[in-house]
């Protein structure tokens, strides 16, 4: 018998480039996803840049916008990013690459109490 899928919500805070963490939440919740679990991804502070557009990654390395584009094909469809962190940095919905839904902080909280499991 299938244990029950979990719901699990994977939350970013830093800037994408500068450090390996983005890249091993990101491997999470690609691994999350496989096992048929309910993930969420939620950006705040400066993750938001992670769904900036008009990114310019290194040579030969693929910008986090566009591994954020790939997603879907991995079921991950449940993108939410912090509304405030994007008015702080001078940011709107419309400066980002995909459609993460932009909710405010009292959103967030209740979303993430839902979860079974927060990253």
């Amino acid at each position: 018998m299938n244990a029950p899928a979990k719901k699990i919500a994977i939350v970013y805070r830093q800037a994408p480039y500068g450090t390996s963490s983005p890249l091993e939440a990101l491997d999470a919740a690609l691994a999350s996803s496989a096992f048929a679990h309910d993930v969420s991804l939620v950006f705040m502070d400066d993750a938001v840049y992670w769904l900036k557009k008009d990114q310019q990654g290194s040579a030969g390395q693929k910008t986090f916008a566009a591994l954020i584009s790939s997603l879907a094909l991995y079921d991950i469809e449940q993108l939410y990013v912090d509304l405030h962190s994007l008015m702080q940095r001078g940011l709107t919905q419309t400066d980002l690459v995909t459609s993460a839904k932009a909710v405010e902080p009292s959103t967030l909280n209740a979303l993430l109490s839902e979860q079974d499991i927060i990253l």
